[in-house]
């Protein structure tokens, strides 16, 4: 391998780690994020609490 493959090689693997660690960012947003959507959605959809008038009654 010459020394312009390997210029060339090296600033490839510099600009994909870059690009990985934008995207491992990204993913971590995206996470917490999504956690954040989950917690709202189970608020709000919560099945509400509903007492039987008897024991046979199904609830």
């Amino acid at each position: 391998m010459d020394t312009q493959q390997r210029a060339r090689l090296t600033c490839l693997l510099d600009t994909l780690q870059k690009q990985l660690g934008s995207l491992q960012e990204e993913c971590e947003s995206t996470k917490a994020r999504l956690e954040s959507l989950r917690a709202q959605y189970n608020q709000v959809v919560q099945p509400p609490i509903q007492k039987c008038a008897s024991k046979k009654e199904a609830c």
